[in-house]
This record gives C-alpha cells, sequence and structure tokens, in this order.
C-alpha cells in the first residue's frame, strides 16, 4: 500500500474508534499485531498485547475504564510504512470520575499488505496514572 492510503486507514480506523464502531480499527490490524500501551502496571491496560483477540480485549477493558469523551486527531504524519498520530483525548475515569485531558503520538507501523503490526503509545502515562489512582495520589518527588 502507499503511504497515502496507510494514513487514510488510519484517519478511519480513528474516525470509527470515535464512533464507537471497533470493526475498522480491527481490520486495519494484522493477526500478528504486536500494541504497547506504556500505562503502569496497576492500570488495568498497560503492557504489551499480542494479536487481534488481546487487542479486542484492551478495548474492552479500556472501556470499562473510562468514558472517553474526546479523541480528536491532532495530525497524521507519515514515511513508507510508518504513520505516526498525534492525538488529544480527554477521558473520565469511570470508578472516580477523575478526568484526564492530554496529547500522545500513537505509531502505527505496516507489512506490505497494508495491515498493522506493531502500534506504540507516547502518552502523558503519570496523567493518565494520577486520574485513574485518583485525588489522593501524589505526584512523585523530584
Amino acid at each position: 500500500m502507499q503511504t497515502e492510503q496507510l494514513v487514510g486507514r488510519v484517519r478511519q480506523a480513528y474516525e470509527a474508534f470515535d464512533r464507537h464502531d471497533g470493526a475498522p480499527l480491527m481490520a486495519a490490524l494484522s493477526d500478528d499485531i504486536e500494541w504497547w500501551d506504556p500505562l503502569p502496571e496497576d492500570y488495568p491496560i498497560g503492557g504489551t498485547f499480542r494479536g487481534k483477540q488481546a487487542v479486542a480485549a484492551y478495548f474492552a477493558e479500556l472501556s470499562a475504564i473510562a468514558d472517553i469523551r474526546s479523541f480528536q486527531i491532532v495530525d497524521i504524519i507519515a514515511q513508507d510504512n510508518t504513520v505516526v498520530a498525534l492525538i488529544h483525548i480527554e477521558s473520565t475515569m469511570r470508578r472516580n470520575g477523575q478526568v484526564f485531558a492530554g496529547d500522545s503520538a500513537h505509531v502505527w507501523t505496516f507489512d506490505d499488505e497494508g495491515l498493522a503490526t506493531r502500534y506504540r503509545i507516547y502518552a502523558d502515562t503519570d496523567g493518565i496514572a494520577r486520574a485513574y489512582r485518583g485525588p489522593q495520589a501524589v505526584a512523585p518527588q523530584s
């Protein structure tokens, strides 16, 4: 697939995600996708997830954890088989009502058939963890 087609695939996946339609996102993934979210151990969806079934479970858990109120594509940058999406997200943690708003970069790597084989999230993990843990959470001392 050409780079422009990969950008279109990523854009369609995110637009569908924003509509709560997971099918286009799952269709963009290879069967052996390696999905990585760097969140800390006490956050239920931090770590590496391998395969579409594991990614589907990731999204089921995400929807149980947080109500995503806003998901906006800020920009998409692409070269060859790599697409980087800059995202702004706002969510409310279901367990405590704490709000998280922040930006992240999502790095997609595609194979020759146009399926994502790797997905990496780079985000404000400290801010997400503090919102998840609640108002009693204290920022680490420097």
